[in-house]
């Protein structure tokens, strides 16, 4: 009886096993298919997958050093040389058993293929990680050209970051970059000069004395600096307030945009959002600025980067300082709310950390102002469809849960490392609808229960199974960190299964 326990259980175990293998290799497949548009990031990640070759390593020289060996004592034994007497039995031949030939060519093509199979199994599971740091790779590559004086190496950088990253959003960053550059260029090389210069003119005159920025509002109040960021509706450059004489983020309305009246209704409506909110956390709008056919804004200027980035090189968060720094962005959610101003595209990138890992919540340019309806209408799919809550993806109205659904999504990546639903957009989207996201202790092991509660509350399906305000998830998640030992229990050192 106990025999047949024990290999019910190891039947099960391998069973376990292979599914989650299965999983693992099916949910890698459309990183697979981008990296293998890609040759350079294949080669980085193939130099990088360093457990795929260790073990191809140490198959090889097994396979080649001792398996002979080994195999030809093995079948030798089992398929002895068959013997035959001759001459009146005075002479003894010996002949090779052909099964032994057989069985040996089994053996080593077995042997082969499962070490082969062992090292791109190792391969194909580094995918994710490697491209992960690819795109971290490529991001500093993008820092690095946009630091560079050089036109000619910062488009070669642009171009290596372009080989190296798989986020669409930051491919298309790149791209634009890019394009931007190569524009520049043209343009230098033409000789063509315009009446603005550019943030790197504004920087440094080739006689070595500083020339003016591009001015920008009434009687040049505001100077333009070097750009900082790209969304999907404008780019944001550091500035300078000559009035208030202080440091500023000026956002412009993407060029491709300025003549179409939804986006810049849609812009003109993220300054009369942040307008109306005044609270620590939120990013503080200052001016909204018309000049030369384009809209600008002048916002605080936040010095240290986004929660995406701080991730980034984090990988996951303890609890504690998960909390500490979702609790302020909650709060701050709460005041928008009682504004009547529902965020609709929360998510690390837009979440802003001071020098201090103050947040500060950002990008209100989606925004559902309670009171304008014209550019809210059901069938929105406005957001990030990684962090959208169901009833957005399925084009339904929102409210205030539509945010507490996305802070559950930056709560649940910010303590796994990874959001519960990965993909192409449309799988994600269908997969917020119809599916229930895998618990956080399926991930790792011993995670908090009640941070686990909190999270799928968060995540439930039908807005009304929510936390019924912002306020309470505050009030949750501070009583959860109060507990004694969740904050130490759960820490940032925990490993990725």
């Amino acid at each position: 009886m106990s025999a047949a326990t024990n290999i019910i259980k190891m039947r099960g175990f391998i069973v376990s096993k292979t599914r989650q293998l299965y999983r693992l290799v099916r949910e890698t497949l459309p990183c697979a298919r981008k990296v293998a548009r890609k040759p350079l990031l294949t080669g980085y990640l193939l130099s990088s997958a360093y457990r795929a070759q260790i073990t191809f390593t140490v198959s090889l020289i097994f396979l080649i050093l001792l398996a002979p060996v080994m195999i030809d004592k093995i079948t030798g034994t089992i398929f002895p040389p068959e013997t035959s007497k001759k001459i009146f039995g005075l002479i003894t031949t010996r002949q090779e058993n052909p099964m032994k030939s057989v069985a040996d060519l089994i053996i080593i093509i077995t042997l082969w293929v499962i070490s082969i199979g062992s090292a791109v199994i190792q391969f194909w599971l580094h995918i994710p990680e490697g491209t992960a740091r690819a795109n971290t790779l490529a991001g500093r590559l993008v820092e690095k050209a946009a630091n560079s004086p050089d036109q000619s190496r910062r488009s070669r950088l642009y171009r290596l970051a372009l080989m190296l990253a798989t986020d669409t959003r930051l491919e298309s960053q790149i791209d634009s970059l890019l394009q931007d550059a190569a524009k520049l260029d043209i343009s230098q090389r033409a000789g063509d000069k315009t009446g603005i210069d550019t943030p790197e003119d504004s920087q440094q005159s080739p006689g070595g004395k500083s020339s003016p920025s591009p001015a920008l509002g009434p009687q040049g109040r505001y100077k333009l600096g070097m750009e900082v960021g790209k969304g999907a509706m404008g780019v944001v450059y550091q500035g300078w307030d000559n009035v208030l004489e202080r440091k500023i983020a000026i956002k412009q309305l993407a060029n491709v945009f300025s003549n179409d009246e939804a986006y810049v209704a849609r812009f003109r409506r993220e300054a009369k959002a942040l307008a109306r909110m005044i609270h620590p956390n939120i990013v503080q709008v200052y001016d909204l600025i018309v000049d030369q056919g384009h809209l600008w804004m002048a916002l605080e200027y936040v010095e240290g980067g986004n929660l995406s980035s701080y991730l980034k090189r984090k990988r996951f968060l303890s609890v504690e300082e998960a909390s500490k720094i979702l609790i302020p962005v909650a709060q701050g959610l709460a005041h928008a709310h009682s504004q009547g101003i529902v965020h609709r595209d929360l998510k690390p990138a837009n979440i802003l950390l001071t020098g201090d890992r103050i947040p500060k919540i950002s990008d209100f340019g989606i925004a559902k102002i309670s009171q304008s309806s014209e550019l809210t209408q059901v069938g929105s799919l406005l957001g990030s469809p990684m962090y959208m809550s169901p009833e957005q993806c399925g084009g339904g109205s929102v409210d205030f849960r539509a945010d507490i659904y996305s802070l559950g999504i930056t709560l649940y990546k910010l303590l796994t490392g990874k959001a519960p639903f990965e993909g192409d957009t449309s799988s994600i989207m269908a997969r917020h609808i119809f599916e229930q996201p895998p618990s956080p202790s399926e991930i790792h092991d011993g995670f908090p229960s009640e941070v686990e509660k909190l999270i799928l509350q968060m995540l439930a399906k039908r807005p009304d199974d929510r936390p019924s305000s912002m306020t309470a998830v505050v009030e949750r998640l501070s009583s959860i960190i109060s507990l004694k030992g969740v904050s130490t229990l759960w820490q940032s050192g925990h490993t990725v299964s």
